[in-house]
């Protein structure tokens, strides 16, 4: 990819990277659920996605209990 303001090539990922996110682009949908809404805050105190998809109790448990 060029970068047309002074002709050098960039690799897109570094363009990317560099740009702010796009906060109407990542905000959550008003319309979401309930229950969409519950599973995204377990998943989230989970560990995410990336935690294995799975629930931590104890990591829930330990939110809730503050």
């Amino acid at each position: 990819m060029t970068d047309t303001g002074s002709g050098i090539d960039v690799p897109a990922n570094a363009r990317i990277a560099s740009r702010p996110p796009a906060p109407r682009f990542l905000a959550p949908d008003p319309a979401l659920p309930d229950a969409t809404r519950l599973w995204a805050a377990l998943q989230n105190v989970s560990g995410g996605v990336w935690g294995g998809c799975v629930y931590d109790t104890d990591a829930i448990v330990k939110k809730l209990n503050g």
